[in-house]
């Protein structure tokens, strides 16, 4: 049967090496009503993912660049999705970067509101201007890979298995859409994408 301990305070011991610090011992944890986390806001799991690799596509529907998949702990987590992307497009019409998840059943988009998220991307310059731009420290030619950024947070509100995709587009079959390097040339230096998602504690 288990009992019920009423306390006000709870503090180290104070001979042992480290008073100031209370142990839980090795496959032990503090847990709340039908197991749930007692803090919330804290990262019970990490999971990343990076790619490297050039791709390059001249599709108008979406294909699948990088992903990541996690498996929550507790079906009332927020699942926490950032990352970095290194894309770009040439060289009118315009290229697209979306997110989206899929439990099992297929791809869904992440929405922010009645928002979609998804990115635009532009070339980094037009031929004419002739410049180049500091990417990240470094100095970059015309058409350079572009670092956008992932911030979002999904209820996927399952303790199944949940990926998260990010897919991307060309505007028009005769541009191509370019990932993790620029469009200038194949010898262009390359870039590493990565995806991370955080389960999240409420």
């Amino acid at each position: 049967m288990a009992s019920t301990l009423s306390v006000s305070k709870i503090q180290g011991l104070a001979t042992a090496a480290s008073p100031t610090t209370v142990e839980i011992a090795s496959g032990h944890k503090i847990s709340g009503a039908s197991g749930s986390i007692v803090a919330p806001g804290q990262v019970i799991q990490t999971v990343s993912n990076s790619d490297g690799t050039a791709f390059t596509t001249t599709s108008t529907s979406y294909v699948n660049l990088i992903s990541v998949s996690i498996t929550p702990k507790f079906s009332n987590s927020k699942i926490l999705i950032t990352g970095t992307m290194f894309v770009t497009h040439r060289d009118y019409y315009d290229g697209r970067i979306k997110l989206v998840f899929d439990s099992g059943s297929g791809n869904t988009d992440i929405t922010l509101g009645s928002a979609t998220a998804e990115y635009m991307v532009r070339e980094n310059g037009h031929p004419s201007q002739n410049f180049s731009t500091s990417n990240w420290g470094n100095t970059c030619a015309l058409y350079s890979a572009v670092p956008y950024v992932l911030n979002f947070d999904h209820s996927p509100n399952t303790t199944s298995a949940v990926s998260y995709i990010v897919q991307g587009l060309t505007g028009h079959n005769s541009q191509t859409f370019f990932f993790n390097r620029g469009s200038t040339s194949a010898t262009d230096i390359l870039h590493i994408s990565t995806i991370i998602a955080q389960e999240i504690a409420q």
